[in-house]
């Protein structure tokens, strides 16, 4: 029932003499019991003074192994003030962050930046920035408005149209019955009540319905403006929302709509009180005669488009016929577009670019057109590069993501493409709608270079709604790649021919398309600044927009001097072509869709945790250079992952928005104008330059993120710790081939270990394993005689005590012999007991001196609970020491050449990959993806515990390499649940000849290489066995008392469970691990590792659960029990607040026997 205890004598500040009974429950009793029982003795004891119980983890002992009394006094005693205390609350493993230790890679580029803009022009002189293309070529037949390019392709292009490719059905709509359906539609529409001019919302839930409902008000005079579908209609969703504000901006039209969706939206729209919203159903405008069409002029407007591609008050464009007539006019001959290619597009239609560029620039052209719905393609990305190859197709598009995707998808299948593509008809494929970024462009053309693309059929472009989409285009290319340095502000950018310190590196867009001519201008929006100098793009063209729709304020700040439009990106232009380098309004543009900044902020600023006015939204380059949502927040009390879960969620769900970057700072460090305006630009710049650091830290700790870890590292130590002599030897069984060891044992029967048991046997056996010179005769000796021995007492259902004694097998001062086998006895030992109620086992570790056989006797007198004692001038038992990491230069260094046994399994493939190394990786079967591992791998089918086939194969991989071996990763190993009288000896060696004969091997191939170092890899299991795990227990500690005697530079990591990875993706240890010890994913283990390398060599333990009765034992003594509202004992030390248990029947206590991996 106790394990431990301590009494003091002590006066409390009442000025009252108490006894005070410092005590550790033994497993499975709790303090409740402990301390009525303790009380029980006290009330039969005559001292006079009170009694006072205090239960605690463990006793503190100082320098000679006695209870400390000063630590003592500082462990509080709850039963001096409650008579009840409660349970006080267990240790909290807390996290740490890998950026405390280690440079890690920001999650951000270092370009494009706005703050290089220019901020004054008046001494800036230089070319002039504007740029033009070339005339545009306008041919005789080209028609004037989209209505005479419908009926013109309807009449002399019959056989060419639009094909829609949805559920699975593929529709082929010739444009002549595009025209005939349109017309009929038309018919429909007027019926209902729509007239020449008014706008309507398009809402369809598919393609098909679009295009027709567009051609249907294009012919009629209509203005449609396109919404995307809702994912729902149960509730408000951002596109419900956008729908619901161009709705109301354009005066309540009508909302055409067709299948389920007019239903829903019919019922959304009851349900939040929006009585005048009106939606037709398309089928229900089919008329049987087609009506007349409204000839329009070049100058009217055409259709409108809304400014927002996410959510809110979108300004409203319009676009006029003319404008639209000259963007295909323009790419005709920019970007080789030629009557009769195949266009394929896989963007939403109510995306300009869709619409424009891939539908109606087509129409115009007289080319046929390809349509699917874009969550095919990202659920399947190849699905593009299929609908190229399958509809031999000429051109198609994406935003700089969808070139990613594919990039990504191809990479995931490897050498195993699902076909042979043949895209070497491909003439285009645009890149426009985000920022084009070299790494993902790079990464494209080379995964699809094989199937026929080159680097120019990717054709660069930059554009908006406002241009009636593409006016610039650049042929990817070492001539798009700008690599640019300014040496001050007002200085002009510098180009450089490669990438240099304080250079940024951006893609060109090219020259404007013929018809359009371009400007750079200063902060004001009035004055010219000269070539290679960044400022505000202007656009001037007969495509540029009329203006926003009924917005004089915005089109005052669109056209600052009446004439240019802004475009609200930030430029320069050199030799006559324009780059893009940011944005200069505060709207971010991420996969295509705009977001307003300020949406995002009162969306955060709502939620529960979060201070209202101090959210602030602006966009970073991630480091493959596609902007990435930044969001800084003030947390209105302490920071928590409930906080940070909620912003991540609502951002999800309202916008759509992942991976976003969350920073929390306090107010003091939230930038704000005097007036209250918010300052994201500066906010920006100082999370770039690295200032919100420990900010990203905390919110990455509140989470548990991916460059976290739990605080669970420890080392091992030896504590001082005295024990009385309270029994006599007796009759001891001493199992030895050293007699002399029983010469202080008078009553001793001593056995040598070749002798038969007698049927008569002690409670009492003492095993002292041989000590042979050689390895194989020491590995004998301590595992195959001693599972043996217990066998047979297994066999006889012996119960008692075994003692398993070695000499000099823990290094603690330093003087010992070192007999490392002797590990193997002392795990068998342990687990036998384990496994065989009624057997109590531990370890003696002997200091290998002449007077050990009198040790041993007088450690046969101890009563105790321990399972290790170590005597060296005073008994000495396991504890461990909490490690703080500190950032270390011991790990190992990028490009050095290491050997790994067992880097083919799930944890080496986890922490090898991405460290740099060239890496020998040894194993006794095929090699297998070992490119997984590194650039630089090579495989050898060795049995890691071959020890001259080991040498061989690293001496192949030095003359290779022409470099020494810098060490070992040592990983390999057996994991196999046995009950340990099912082991033989032979399946015994094959269990733990990884582990033991396999270190040994690789000690041999260490001590050839002075100045190599070990990195082992063992097992918390070696600390905390269970039944059925001898043999791995062995091992392991095998594995462990060899490293701690190797004469060099030693890593030894113990490690807890890494969920799914390894021994574990196989067993389910997890569940019968029941918080023993503590887990942890792939990327916390990778995040352990990496701090335990660069602390100092030596044993460490990943994953110890410090509420573990054993691990608690070991670490350092508090208080198992505390009251439940704050306050001090009678002795002033302050109480742990805990909260009352649920009284439940306290059940009989059985050993654990539960096996883990």
């Amino acid at each position: 029932m106790v394990r431990d205890a301590a009494v003091l004598t002590r006066i409390g500040q009442d000025g009252h003499e108490y006894r005070v009974a410092y005590v550790v429950p033994d497993d499975g009793i709790t303090p409740e019991r402990v301390r009525r029982a303790v009380h029980a003795l006290g009330a039969v004891d005559l001292d006079p003074l009170p009694l006072l119980v205090s239960t605690v983890t463990a006793i503190p002992r100082d320098r000679i192994g006695e209870p400390d009394e000063e630590a003592l006094r500082g462990l509080p005693v709850p039963e001096s003030v409650d008579p009840r205390p409660v349970p006080a609350p267990g240790p909290v493993s807390g996290r740490l962050h890998l950026g405390d230790l280690v440079d890690l890679p920001k999650p951000w580029s270092t370009g494009p930046l706005p703050g290089l803009a220019d901020a004054t022009t008046e001494t800036l002189t230089g070319p002039s920035s504007r740029c033009g293309g070339e005339p545009l070529d306008i041919l005789d037949d080209d028609p004037e408005t989209l209505v005479d390019a419908l009926l013109a392709v309807a009449e002399s292009m019959p056989d060419k149209g639009i094909r829609v490719i949805q559920d699975g059905v593929t529709t082929f709509l010739p444009y002549p019955d595009l025209l005939e359906q349109a017309r009929r539609t038309l018919t429909g529409l007027r019926v209902a009540g729509l007239r020449t001019g008014a706008p309507v919302i398009l809402h369809t839930p598919t393609l098909s319905e679009h295009i027709v409902a567009l051609w249907a008000c294009v012919l009629g005079g209509l203005r449609p403006v396109a919404v995307a579908q809702s994912p729902s209609y149960d509730a408000r969703t951002a596109v419900l929302d956008k729908l619901e504000y161009a709705w109301r901006d354009l005066a309540e039209p009508f909302v055409l709509s067709g299948g389920a969706t007019v239903a829903g939206l019919r019922d959304y729209a009851a349900g939040q009180g929006l009585s005048g919203l009106r939606v037709i159903d398309l089928a229900e405008c089919v008329a049987d005669e087609s009506a007349e069409i409204h000839r329009p002029e070049p100058g009217d407007v055409a259709m409108l488009q809304l400014s927002s591609g996410s959510t809110g008050r979108s300004k409203v464009i319009q676009l006029t016929h003319r404008g639209l007539i000259r963007y295909a006019q323009g790419a005709r001959v920019a970007s080789h577009m030629r009557t009769g290619d195949v266009f394929v597009n896989w963007l939403p239609l109510d995306h300009v670019a869709g619409v424009v560029m891939f539908h109606i620039g087509p129409v115009v052209l007289g080319c046929d057109n390809v349509h699917v719905p874009t969550a095919d393609v990202l659920a399947d990305p190849l699905l593009w590069l299929d609908l190229l190859h399958d509809f031999a197709a000429q051109h198609s598009w994406s935003p700089n993501f969808g070139f990613g995707l594919v990039a990504d998808a191809l990479a995931r299948v490897g050498s195993r493409p699902r076909r042979d593509w043949d895209l070497r008809g491909v003439r285009t494929l645009i890149n426009a709608g985000e920022q084009c970024t070299l790494p993902v462009i790079s990464r494209f053309v080379d995964a699809v270079g094989r199937y026929g693309v080159k680097d120019h059929t990717v054709l660069l472009a930059w554009g908006m709604a406002e241009t009636c989409t593409v006016a610039t285009y650049q042929h990817f290319g070492p001539d798009a790649v700008q690599h640019v340095r300014q040496a001050e502000p007002g200085h002009p950018l510098a180009l450089l021919d490669e990438p240099a310190a304080g250079a940024t590196t951006f893609l060109s867009m090219g020259r404007p398309v013929p018809g359009a001519e371009f400007r750079i201008a200063g902060p004001d929006g009035t004055t010219e600044l000269p070539e290679l100098h960044i400022g505000r793009l202007q656009a001037r063209s007969e495509r540029v927009t009329p203006g926003y729709l009924d917005n004089p304020a915005a089109n005052a700040e669109a056209f600052p001097d009446g004439e240019w439009f802004d475009t609200g990106d930030l430029a320069f232009v050199a030799a006559g072509a324009v780059t893009i380098t940011g944005r200069a309004k505060e709207i971010i543009i991420i996969n295509g869709v705009h977001y307003h900044c300020h949406e995002i902020e009162d969306v955060v600023g709502a939620l529960d945790g979060v201070a209202p006015s101090f959210v602030a939204a602006f966009a970073v380059p991630a480091p493959d250079g596609i902007e990435r949502l930044a969001v800084t927040f003030v947390p209105q009390a302490e920071l928590s992952g409930a906080v940070i879960g909620g912003i991540r969620r609502r951002l999800a769900e309202r916008f759509g928005l992942a991976s976003v970057l969350l920073v929390a700072v306090d107010r003091d460090h939230f930038d704000k104008t005097t007036s209250g305006k918010i300052q994201r630009t500066a906010m920006r710049d100082r999370l770039l330059r690295g200032e919100f650091d420990r900010w990203l830290r905390s919110v990455e700790l509140a989470e548990s993120g991916p460059h976290t870890m739990p605080d669970c590292l420890y080392r091992p130590q030896w504590n001082p710790c005295a024990f009385r002599s309270s029994r006599s030897v007796g009759g001891v069984l001493l199992v030895t081939d050293r007699p002399d060891l029983g010469r202080a044992l008078p009553g001793a029967i001593v056995r040598d270990w070749r002798d038969t048991l007698t049927d008569d046997l002690p409670d009492r056996i003492v095993l002292v394993p041989g000590h042979p010179e050689t390895d194989e005769a020491a590995l004998a000796a301590c595992s195959n005689d001693v599972l043996a021995l217990t066998s047979a007492l297994a066999d006889r259902g012996w119960i008692g005590e075994l003692v398993t004694v070695s000499q000099g097998q823990y290094v603690i001062d330093g003087t010992e012999p070192g007999y490392y086998p002797a590990a193997l006895t002392e795990a068998i030992g342990e687990v036998f007991a384990l496994e065989h109620p009624g057997v109590r086992a531990w370890h003696l570790d002997l200091p290998g001196r002449e007077n050990d056989p009198e040790l041993l006797a007088d450690a046969l007198t101890w009563s105790h609970r321990e399972s290790v004692v170590a005597w060296r001038d005073v008994p000495m038992v396991r504890g461990l020491s909490a490690v703080a990491p500190r950032p270390g230069s011991n790990a190992p260094q990028p490009g050095s050449a290491w050997l790994v046994t067992g880097g083919s399994g799930g944890v080496g493939r986890m922490v090898l990959a991405g460290l740099g190394l060239r890496l020998l990786v040894v194993g006794r079967g095929p090699a297998r993806d070992l490119d997984e591992l590194g650039a630089d791998v090579r495989y050898a089918q060795v049995d890691v515990a071959d020890s001259a086939a080991l040498e061989a194969a690293v001496a192949e991989a030095e003359r290779a390499w022409g470099t020494t071996l810098a060490g070992v990763i040592h990983l390999a190993g057996h994991y196999e649940l046995a009950p340990l009288a099912d082991t033989s000896v032979t399946r015994w060696r094959e269990l733990t000849r990884a582990k033991v004969e396999g270190s040994l091997a690789v000690a041999r191939v260490l001590r050839a290489r002075p100045g190599s170092r070990l990195i082992a890899f063992s097992s918390l299991l070696a600390w905390f066995p269970v039944v059925g795990s001898s043999a791995y227990v062995a091992a392991n500690r095998f594995l462990e008392a060899l490293c701690e005697h190797l004469d060099l530079p030693v890593h030894c990591l113990a490690w807890g469970l890494w969920r799914g990875v390894g021994i574990n993706s196989a067993h389910d240890n997890e569940a019968h691990n029941r918080g023993r010890l503590l887990t942890f994913s792939p990327a916390e283990g990778r995040a352990l590792l990496t701090a335990a390398m660069h602390q100092p060599p030596g044993t460490l333990l990943l994953g110890v659960n410090p509420a573990e009765p054993r691990a608690r034992r070991m670490l350092p003594a508090r208080a198992l029990e505390g009251v439940s509202a704050p306050g001090r004992d009678v002795f002033g030390v302050p109480l742990a607040v805990g909260r009352a248990p649920v009284t439940v029947a306290e059940p009989m206590v059985e050993p654990d026997r539960v096996g883990v991996g």
